[in-house]
């Protein structure tokens, strides 16, 4: 996320701006269409219908991402720390769509455990805002993944991002996709890139 503008109004911009109509003038200056000539509309023609089509299609595509809420893993916020690395591409093109970031606060500690310096701890809490917290919901939650996922020795704190991501709702995205895939109830966020298995 090297360079990137942090809270830039391109960058987070969910809204498009009024769509207008094209039309031109009628020839010979009259000022409306008579029996005799056709009306010109300037939205009407098949390519027109097939622009407005396609406009249609993004604003649905960036209303849907709007809604959208993809919460981090520490794994992949620490990789898109990195400039033109596959996460750093992703969370590019989801803050451009409009997506709403969010990160569990154990995730967050993780991160904060580092190494990192202060550009790129100012640049991630842009990036994340305020952490999810961890409430008693999540800690039941978490017991119950863990349990269910084989209770493997160092996965209780996945199990803790996780329960917190199912509990908030929309998708997660990690860098570590095998760790999380066995966890029942995580949406994981859809690999935009080819990656590695243990990306």
């Amino acid at each position: 996320m090297a360079g990137f503008e942090i809270g830039s109004a391109a960058a987070r911009n969910r809204g498009g701006g009024p769509r207008t109509g094209g039309g031109g003038a009628i020839a010979g200056g009259s000022a409306g269409p008579t029996a005799e000539e056709p009306q010109i509309d300037g939205a009407s023609g098949p390519e027109m219908v097939a622009g407005s089509a396609a406009t249609e299609s993004e604003e649905l595509t960036a209303a849907r991402m709007a809604q959208t809420i993809i919460h981090l893993d520490t794994s992949f916020l620490i990789r898109a720390m990195a400039a033109n690395s596959a996460e750093d591409r992703d969370l590019r093109e989801w803050i451009a769509a409009g997506a709403k970031l969010g990160m569990s606060c154990v995730g967050w500690a993780e991160f904060l455990c580092g190494p990192l310096d202060s550009r790129q701890l100012a640049l991630a809490a842009a990036i994340v805002g305020e952490p999810e917290p961890f409430v008693l919901e999540d800690s039941v939650h978490a017991a119950e993944l863990f349990n269910r996922s084989g209770r493997r020795r160092g996965s209780f704190i996945d199990c803790m991002i996780a329960a917190t991501a199912i509990r908030s709702a929309g998708s997660f995205a990690t860098a570590n996709r095998a760790d999380f895939k066995r966890l029942p109830g995580l949406h994981l966020a859809a690999e935009r890139r080819s990656r590695g298995a243990s990306s």
